[in-house]
């Protein structure tokens, strides 16, 4: 799942390219009180950023949210059609292991 995460962040852009920043906590209010969002994956990319997903199954919105270590929290990205997937992936045909 995080792969997912870090992947979508890579094709909108990161946070730089991020239109609407702002603090954590009320971002994160906003979305529960608006959309029923939660907390569904997070992971930390390379540059120390948090990335946060978070959806709500029934409705099938979603939010993904970066947090930069200095502190700003962004919207990287947001849609519909949420759907939580736990899989393995089958290891890619070229890898050693």
């Amino acid at each position: 799942m995080i792969r997912v995460v870090i992947a979508a962040l890579v094709l909108v852009g990161g946070p730089a390219a991020a239109s609407h920043c702002g603090l954590r906590s009320p971002t994160i209010a906003t979305l529960q009180q608006l959309h029923g969002e939660s907390l569904q994956a997070i992971g930390i990319d390379g540059g120390g950023n948090m990335i946060e997903l978070f959806a709500n199954p029934e409705s099938g919105s979603w939010t993904l949210l970066v947090t930069e270590p200095e502190g700003a929290t962004c919207l990287a990205a947001a849609g519909h059609s949420f759907e939580l997937r736990r899989e393995t992936l089958p290891p890619d045909e070229g890898d050693p292991t």
